[in-house]
């Protein structure tokens, strides 16, 4: 109160001009000095809280007038009035200290800082208030360090953030942003100087960590402030040095409270969306901030990478929680936005943005984690994909592309080599459970990473105008051998796979897009060239390092099926460009250098070698694949059914010799595959015109040879023929049975239809010939099955008989006698009768007598029926 009423009375003579302003200057000093001397050598034993009061009070007024000589009458320079207020705040520690009064600091403070707001002219000079705050917190904070009354730290920080936001709210303007930018920097400077000074004589507690974290909390406030202020944003300096001194301040309080890294987290936190804030509102298409936005995310990796390592290496820093690492990916996550807004991106952008995903693989190895390798990979593989997506078709360069993507390649390549086993979250130790589960991504990161640039390759393929593909095929298979060189230094078997996969797809979607263009640019037998060698390349590879992949099986899957791929490139090239009536030479060609590899395994693999059986079915199978391919390839139509049925019958015949159960799966796949294109598709039966020959047609050798097919497949699975407790043989007679079934119907319908008709007919109404040819047929081939089923002892044969001939009889009865007359009538009815008698006999005869069988391979044969006694013995018929 007494200080209020000197304060006021000084306000109020200064408004009504009672007293010059030289005698205002001498009582103001008088005032606060006689304060001081009256408090000092007063008793403080009996009055100390009266000794305090006036010290305080005496301190306080002449913090006030030395401020009004300087900023209000001119009195005092810069330099004069600096060195009175150090004086007068040297007197406050002085005192404070050796009095041990700690009302005289708290009061010193709340004084000091009304000073400047009771005294305020409404007129802007930040470097006389801001200093005076300045030198006012520094008197207070060394006797907090001196006395260890934290809680005057808080008080001194909550003080000075007001100051600091008050003066903001009411001068600050753009052409001040450097002024504001030191007024906030420094006191965070300020306070962290304290905490580390106190951090070295004592424990830093609470109050003294909290103002330090309170002066960053508000230059990252300014930082945001900034962002309203387009001025700023275009122009980011001050913007970006706030959030950068904000997070060093930040990580600084990590260091000195070491088992604290929450501040480093909450400052990256507050840097990560401010600076996202900042690039999601650039416009587009500026080119200077563009380089500023690169500069930011690479500083903003660099420093919380290189600064919790720094300080874990000296022993700064006691705990380094694993999150810590991940923590660069943050600002690859940041590049992802000047990528997009960029018109076009510079060549000279992409050194930055790969240091940026090198720091973030550094920290992977540093965390033992894989994820946060994968995750630095995509990141980089999105802001590729983001740049080429972007760019104009017609104005793309190329050429620089295609560079970058190669050092992207090139780096992902080398990276993967030179940390193998490094990446393993084994030897680490304090994951998180979502972490331990993300274990199995180190062994798959080679491989996963290994396709990535080939993806921006197919983009490149997909949009560009691109006729002449020897530019990015030229890349591709060098690529190609950058991956197959890695897959024999690391050793990874499943990376030429991988390649072989990329590869294809690539070539592919480039025919996809630009195939017709090729061809009226003339450059045909350029592609040609390119599918050929990189057939090739992955043909040859495992045979050319052969003793190292001998004993590997992925490797060698990847050259058998470099055929199959590549020859479906050759094929709709060599048609679209050169049509002939000699395409069969297609799958002959690709044939020669299966049936070569066949002949080399057998020579060179041992016998014994684990996977030579595996390694001879994938190149046999491919072998047969384009042998049975000839044929649909010279032809067409129902040939590529036949040819479905020949490979499938042909590879079984390999299982034979080859007991590889790949070659069981696919042969029988096939063979269903042909049964489903006759059978359920209507529009086999429209392949070709009728002809004018009966019967022998190409009705009776496409259903008869793929018929023949599926038998000779059961044939061949004998033993053999089960998968998964499925018994194969039997399905394969049934479809065998069904489809010459299927060949009989049809075969009549072709006898019967009219001439001329282009078309079958199936018509069971107005023909009397056709209709009973219909019955007796399906009677004729019901007691060939029930005989079938009788010498096999096939319970299911013989039931499938006895349905089928049941459904001829019922169409006898219901359907071909309604409109005969009785002769016609009775002399159907005697055929059919004796088809029924002949059946009925056969059973009697086969299916009573005594046998000691065994149940056949299939697994359907009956049991060992008992002969029957005389009494129940069947009635003659």
């Amino acid at each position: 109160m007494l200080f209020l009423s000197i304060t006021f009375f000084v306000k109020y003579s200064f408004e009504n001009n009672l007293i010059p302003p030289e005698g205002r200057v001498a009582l103001g000093f008088a005032a606060g000095i006689g304060l001081l001397v009256g408090g000092f050598i007063m008793d403080r034993r009996k009055y100390v809280i009266t000794s305090h009061t006036l010290l305080s009070t005496g301190i306080l007024v002449l913090y006030a007038t030395t401020f009004a000589c300087r900023s209000i009458y001119g009195f005092l320079g810069t330099g004069s009035a600096f060195a009175v207020m150090v004086l007068i705040t040297a007197v406050a520690f002085l005192l404070a200290v050796r009095l041990n009064a700690v009302v005289v600091a708290v009061l010193g403070l709340l004084g000091g800082f009304l000073t400047p707001i009771l005294l305020s002219t409404g007129v802007d000079r930040p470097f006389a208030l801001f200093g005076y705050i300045g030198l006012l917190n520094a008197g207070l904070l060394a006797v907090v360090i001196v006395k260890r009354w934290n809680f005057l730290a808080g008080l001194a920080a909550a003080a000075t953030v007001m100051m600091q936001w008050g003066w903001f709210f009411k001068f600050f303007a753009v052409e001040k942003a450097w002024i504001a930018f030191g007024i906030f920097a420094s006191f965070a400077l300020l306070f962290g100087v304290v905490a580390f000074v106190v951090k070295r004589r004592a424990g830093l507690g609470d109050w003294i960590s909290g103002s330090a974290a309170a002066m960053a909390a508000s230059l990252f406030g300014f930082a945001l402030a900034c962002l309203s202020f387009r001025d700023l944003t275009s122009s980011p300096t001050v913007f970006l040095l706030s959030v950068l001194l904000g997070s060093v301040a930040a990580i600084a309080l990590s260091v000195l409270q070491r088992e604290r890294p929450h501040y480093h987290a909450t400052g990256a936190d507050l840097g990560f969306i401010l600076i996202g804030a900042w690039l999601s509102d650039l416009p587009r298409g500026e080119a200077s901030l563009l380089a500023w936005a690169l500069a930011a995310c690479f500083g903003f990796a660099l420093l919380h990478f290189a600064a919790p390592m720094v300080a874990q290496r000296f022993g700064w820093l006691a705990v380094r929680p694993r999150w810590m690492n991940a923590l660069p990916l943050g600002a690859l996550v940041l590049v992802l936005m000047p990528v997009a807004l960029a018109d076009e991106l510079s060549i000279l952008a992409w050194p930055i943005i790969f240091a940026i995903g090198a720091i973030a693989l550094a920290a992977a190895v540093l965390a033992g984690a894989a994820w946060i390798a994968a995750a630095a990979i995509t990141l980089v593989l999105a802001a590729l994909g983001i740049w080429i997506g972007g760019v104009e078709s017609d104005a793309a360069p190329l050429g620089q592309m295609l560079l970058v993507i190669g050092v992207f390649a090139g780096a992902i390549f080398a990276a993967t080599y030179f940390l193998r086993g490094r990446l393993s979250c084994a030897a680490a130790e304090g994951r998180a459970d979502w972490e331990s589960r993300l274990d199995f991504l180190a062994p798959h990161l080679p491989a996963a990473s290994a396709a990535m640039p080939f993806l921006l390759l197919m983009m490149i393929a997909g949009r560009l105008p691109l006729a002449h593909p020897s530019p990015v095929f030229g890349l591709a298979i060098a690529l190609a051998a950058l991956l197959l060189g890695l897959a024999y230094l690391l050793p990874n078997a499943i990376l030429p796979l991988i390649g072989l996969g990329s590869a294809a797809a690539l070539q592919f979607v480039w025919q996809a897009a630009h195939l017709r263009d090729c061809i009226e640019a003339g450059a045909a037998l350029e592609a040609l060239l390119w599918h050929a060698g990189f057939f090739a390349v992955f043909a040859a590879f495992p045979f050319m390092f052969f003793t190292r992949f001998r004993d590997s099986l992925l490797p060698w899957i990847a050259s058998a099926l470099a055929g199959p791929l590549h020859f479906l490139l050759v094929h709709r090239l060599i048609k679209a460009a050169w049509p002939n009536e000699m395409m069969g030479l297609v799958p002959l060609a690709f044939t020669l250098p299966s049936l070569a590899a066949v002949i080399v395994l057998i020579r060179r693999v041992p016998d014994i070698a684990r996977e030579k059986p595996a390694q001879l079915a994938w190149f046999g199978g491919v072998a047969l694949f384009f042998i049975t391919l000839i044929f649909p390839i010279q032809f067409s139509r129902e040939w590529i059914t036949l040819g479905w049925a020949l490979e499938g019958a042909a590879l079984l015949w390999l299982f034979r010799r080859v007991p590889h159960a790949g070659l069981k799966v696919v042969g029988v796949a096939l063979l269903g595959a042909a049964f489903i294109r006759l059978a359920i598709n209507p529009a086999v039966l429209s392949y070709h015109e009728r002809g004018a020959a009966p019967i022998f047609n190409w009705y009776l050798y496409a259903f008869g040879v793929a018929a023949a097919c599926q038998f000779a497949g059961a044939w061949l699975l004998r033993g053999r023929g089960e998968v998964a407790g499925v018994k194969l043989p039997p399905i394969l007679c049934g479809l065998g049975t069904a489809l010459v079934f299927l060949l009989v119907n049809i075969e009549i319908a072709d006898f019967f239809t009219a001439e001329g008709e282009r078309a079958l007919t199936f018509d069971f109404r107005g023909n009397f010939a056709r209709d009973m040819t219909y019955t007796i047929a399906w009677a004729a081939f019901a007691l060939a099955l029930i005989a079938v089923g009788l010498w096999k002892r096939l319970r299911v044969a013989r039931l499938a008989a006895l349905g089928l001939l049941g459904l001829a009889l019922a169409k006898l009865f219901l359907h071909d006698l309604a409109n005969l007359e009785a002769l016609y009538r009775i002399g159907a009815l005697i055929g059919t009768a004796a088809i029924a008698i002949v059946a009925s006999f056969l059973y009697q005869k086969l299916l009573a007598a005594p046998s000691d069988d065994k149940d056949d391979a299939a697994g359907l044969a009956d049991e060992p029926e008992p002969t029957p006694s005389h009494e129940d013995a069947p009635p003659h018929q």
